[in-house]
């Protein structure tokens, strides 16, 4: 089969989870794993202990194997443990863990794994319980902590909906320690007759707490209300329904975690209503309180709040969750306009409007600081052609209406279609823009200072265009330009050189703006050579960067710059040699198909690499380029891998 697939399930039961990223204090520990009293997650797999459990035969880059012990079906339920057999022996300081989601077991049924790497050895263990044909794993996401896992699983009855687990895997590692049992985290779903139930819809981990929020239809097979799980000492309590004591028929549609993990938002509609409202509820109590209204009256009724999206969030926190914004064409239907909320003695205020008279449906791709001072958003706002980038002081002690920085860059007009990008310390934002002009459009990437008391103007940051060139600004929904972690520079696509050939450049930023843009990606061997995906991940420290190219043979392979050289140094080659027919593979919108490991020493990537049109999971050290150890257990014919992520 060629390339990951999504499972083969209709788009509403596609279930997004996010990870929480931050620390969960309970949990800070990696626990001890046993049937010991107190274990909450219930016994472990007895049978599933690896130290004893012969590696099973696997092929690799040099042609070497492990030894043959065992035929793959019956390592199915144990530990598949490979050698990478690495001629210097390099490996990792420690072992790295890893969670994919593959058709490893039975081709077209998705499950959900853990592997535990030091670039040399490998150990891989099932997560879930084994599913039958018709039922996938959706998603998953890791607890601060990395000690478990919450997924969705799809159901055989009632036929496609949606259910949600959480597993321990606090102590999966090379020793052979297996992962504990999961749990389901509430009761059977409802079912209707003539109704297709729709389970579980979206869930979350709540920042520095063992405890989740999710949406899902509980009570009825075709309502989705706001839920809140929390781990006891005996174990998941009943879920605990946040949206009720509203109204009996309030539908929630999706919902935003304060950072503190002290409160929530959520949009809801009456019934099968059209009109979404937004409402806050206080977790941070023994027993949440009723939610609050915290939108204010719609125009004429049959106005909206906007939802929550990933290309373009209708409402969001600051990162010190002491206040939150909201867009609404609460004051004219058809016209989305931007309001702030802050709190008084803990509870939130009336909103207020930051935005100046708009026009063109309104106020567009919303995002705060890292510093949670400043709200920047795109309109159409005191332009007569285009749209321009604004900025609101949230720090002035009355809120002003948003301060034009990026419009009027070209005589013509200009236009944003694409969200812009903050630098982690706040010290400044990046955006696209388009020049309007007669016969074509020429899209440049510009930066705006905010480290002093106003904005800097507007200044460019990439090198004079070729004839036909343009700085790529991608979609809604995805990014063709990455901050460095310490905001030192900025790497981006480009078109600098030679028409329709995308490029990786990089500006390193200082005091007096940007420094002329310096390639990475090299000069192209051939026409048709080029950079082949957005996704350009940058190691923490922010000394190296990965990109995918087809430059070297033609086809695409990952590349690695090191960054902490002036100028940077050359780049090299990441993968090992791929199969005749093989590439690295990227997935599109927000792939992570490739990514840094938490400590900087490994990459891990998604490549058909040692057998064409079979999409394996592959580890390669940074001080051992192109000498791969397979991450993932062998699959079943047919078999892929989808998704994965490093356990933070």
């Amino acid at each position: 089969m060629r390339g990951p697939r999504t499972p083969t399930l209709p788009p509403e039961r596609l279930l997004t989870v996010y990870l929480a990223g931050l620390l969960i204090s309970s949990c800070s520990s990696t626990p001890e794993f046993g049937a010991a009293d107190g274990d909450v997650l219930g016994a472990l797999v007895d049978a599933r202990a690896a130290s004893d459990a012969a590696p099973v035969t696997v092929p690799h880059r040099d042609g070497a194997v492990t030894d043959a012990g065992q035929d793959a079906s019956e390592a199915l339920a144990d530990a598949t443990v490979i050698d990478a057999s690495i001629a210097d022996g390099a490996i990792a300081s420690q072992p790295q863990r890893l969670l994919y989601l593959a058709d490893q077991n039975i081709d077209g049924v998705v499950e959900l794994f853990v592997s535990s790497t030091d670039g040399a050895t490998t150990a891989s263990y099932q997560v879930n319980e084994p599913l039958a044909i018709g039922t996938d794993v959706l998603d998953f996401s890791t607890n601060g902590s990395g000690t478990m896992v919450l997924y969705a699983a799809t159901t055989l009855e009632p036929a496609g909906a949606t259910e949600l687990f959480v597993a321990n895997i606090g102590s999966v590692d090379t020793d052979g320690t297996p992962p504990g049992n999961p749990i389901r985290i509430h009761d059977d779903l409802p079912t209707q007759t003539g109704l297709a139930s729709m389970g579980v819809i979206h869930a979350e981990w709540v920042p520095a707490t063992d405890q989740i929020v999710f949406t899902a239809a509980l009570q009825s097979a075709a309502q989705s209300e706001l839920y809140l799980s929390t781990l006891g000492p005996t174990g998941w309590a009943a879920p605990l329904r946040l949206s009720g004591g509203l109204l009996q028929d309030l539908t929630v549609t999706d919902f935003a975690i304060a950072p503190d993990g002290a409160s929530v938002l959520f949009r809801a509609s009456q019934g099968a209503g059209t009109v979404h409202e937004l409402y806050w509820i206080d977790l941070d109590s023994a027993t949440p309180a009723l939610a609050a209204k915290v939108s204010g009256p719609l125009a004429n009724d049959n106005g909206d709040v906007a939802a929550r999206e990933v290309g373009s969030a209708g409402y969001d926190w600051a990162a010190d969750s002491s206040q939150f914004y909201y867009v609404a064409d609460q004051n004219a239907v058809n016209t989305k306009e931007l309001f702030v909320v802050r709190f008084s003695a803990g509870s939130p205020q009336e909103g207020i409007r930051v935005n100046g008279e708009v026009s063109w449906e309104g106020v567009d791709h919303v995002r705060w600081s890292p510093n949670s001072r400043w709200l920047a958003y795109v309109a159409r706002e005191g332009l007569e052609f285009g749209t321009g980038l604004l900025l609101v002081d949230t720090l002035l002690p009355t809120l002003a209406t948003g301060q034009l920085v990026g419009g009027s860059l070209y005589p013509e007009g200009s236009f944003m279609t694409n969200p812009p990008l903050w630098a982690p310390d706040s010290s400044g934002i990046a955006f696209h823009a388009t020049q309007l002009e007669t016969g074509g459009q020429t899209t440049e990437l510009f930066h705006v200072g905010t480290s002093g008391l106003v904005p800097t103007a507007a200044l460019r940051i990439n090198g004079a265009l070729s004839s036909g060139g343009r700085v790529p600004a991608g979609g809604s929904r995805e990014q063709t330009m990455a901050w460095a972690p310490d905001s030192s520079y900025l790497v981006y696509l480009s078109e600098e050189a030679i028409a329709n050939r995308l490029e990786l450049f990089a500006g390193r930023s200082g005091s007096g703006g940007f420094e002329a843009p310096i390639r990475l990606s090299g000069p192209q061997s051939f026409a048709a050579n080029q950079v082949t995906s957005n996704l350009t991940p940058i190691s923490a420290d922010a000394s190296k960067v990965l990109f995918r190219s087809n430059k070297s043979i033609g086809v695409d392979e990952l590349f690695v710059v090191e960054m902490s050289t002036s100028p940077p140094s050359p780049f090299a080659k990441v993968n090992a040699p791929l199969t005749l027919g093989g590439q690295v593979v990227f997935t599109a919108v927000e792939d992570r198909s490739f990514q840094w490991s938490p400590s900087g020493e490994l990459v891990a990537y998604m490549a058909d690499q040692e057998h064409a049109s079979v999409v394996e999971l592959f580890v390669v050290l940074v001080s051992n380029l192109q000498h791969s150890v397979l991450a993932s257990a062998p699959l079943v014919s047919g078999g892929d891998i989808l998704k994965f992520e490093w356990v933070r």
